[in-house]
């Protein structure tokens, strides 16, 4: 899986932990706003890039602390390989299936509007998910390498490794290689209909000389269409250099039957597969303007809260160091109540309250033995 060196895969799953949460965030916040299609498969991308990194970091933080000895356990290690390693790929299929649900709402429009719904996306979600899970269970029966130990990283998952033991690994590798091909292809061919039908229609505008209504409708029109052909070569480009490397890798490895993964490609490619979850919320999310809009939103309400904490703080702290009058024979007792306004001055005496410049609709004043209005 990784290159054994070097440990590199713990800090790109906790940087990506934090900021998987974050978005999770955000996508709970803008829900009751922005309930749409696209809306449903970035949040199910965005829980899967979170039980992905949260399962990878787990095993680390387990074989870390224990010196790999939970790991070693093969019930632990297989299980945990097998969620693990069904899940990162999975994360592609979602990919795959957003991309083309944006196809079809370009090219075939009538047919997306009639056709396809929030029930058929979770279906395809949750059938590729199956698919996936159903995919990695060779390592179990010993048909394939058994899931193992990268010690360096402190994670377990599947051997790569086309050379590896197991009568079946070398096609068991070569299908996950050419799969692999397949699915960055499809998204490649997708994204590039995509914008090249956006430019034939931006192509197609009314003449500029004349002003209208509809100008400046069909201008906003071709600004959006700019802006999401921009978003969709993104796409395309992050998804292909997030697992591109790593796919072509293993084809190329199943053709030499390579026995390890000791050299820098190996090292390279798994650290770019398993940067997709961090770059997912960046390219699905910030591009999005509602989801640009309920991050600041978030962001500025938790620091108006710590601003307020701290100010009640502080004012908590003043209250309790301010002195307190001594009390004696002259001292009185007073209570005002004002119902409008606010007293300029007065003077405590020993014999009462005396009031020099008073505004305001009534004031009730109590010494310790007159009451005067």
């Amino acid at each position: 899986m990784p290159y054994e060196k070097e440990a590199e895969l713990p800090i790109i799953f906790v940087f990506t932990l934090v900021v998987n949460l974050l978005a999770l965030a955000v996508l709970v916040r803008m829900r009751s706003s922005c309930d749409t299609l696209d809306h449903l498969l970035v949040s199910i991308l965005n829980i899967n890039d979170i039980l992905t990194t949260g399962i990878f970091t787990l095993m680390w933080i387990t074989g870390w602390a224990s010196c790999d000895a939970v790991l070693l356990e093969p019930a632990f290690c297989g299980f945990f390989g097998w969620i693990g390693s069904a899940l990162v790929v999975w994360s592609a299929f979602i990919i795959v299936i957003m991309t083309s649900f944006r196809f079809l709402s370009l090219v075939k429009p009538l047919y997306y509007r009639t056709q396809v719904n929030a029930g058929k996306v979770i279906r395809a979600s949750v059938g590729t998910l199956v698919f996936c899970l159903a995919f990695f269970l060779p390592p179990f029966s010993g048909l394939t390498a058994r899931y193992r130990i990268y010690e360096d990283n402190h994670i377990c998952a599947i051997d790569f490794a086309p050379g590896a033991e197991g009568l079946l690994q070398r096609p068991f590798i070569g299908a996950t290689g050419v799969i692999g091909c397949l699915t960055v292809l499809h998204v490649a061919l997708c994204n590039s209909i995509i914008v090249r039908t956006l430019r034939k229609r931006n192509a197609i505008h009314v003449q500029p000389e004349v002003r209208t209504v509809a100008n400046d409708n069909r201008s906003g029109f071709q600004g959006k269409r700019r802006m999401f052909g921009h978003v969709t070569l993104v796409v395309s480009f992050v998804y292909a250099l997030c697992y591109a490397p790593f796919v072509i890798r293993l084809v190329f490895d199943t053709i030499t039957n390579l026995d390890h993964q000791n050299n820098t490609i190996h090292s390279v490619s798994m650290s770019l597969l398993f940067l997709s979850p961090l770059l997912n919320p960046i390219v699905y999310g910030v591009f999005n303007k509602h989801f640009r809009l309920a991050l600041f939103e978030l962001l500025r309400g938790v620091f108006s809260r710590r601003v307020c904490r701290r100010q009640e703080q502080a004012n908590a702290g003043s209250r309790s160091t301010r002195p307190r009058p001594e009390s004696g024979a002259a001292a009185v007792d007073i209570n005002v109540y004002m119902t409008s306004s606010v007293a300029q001055s007065y003077n405590l005496s020993r014999s009462g309250l005396q009031l020099h410049t008073a505004r305001g609709y009534g004031i009730l004043a109590q010494t310790g033995n007159n009451v005067m209005g």
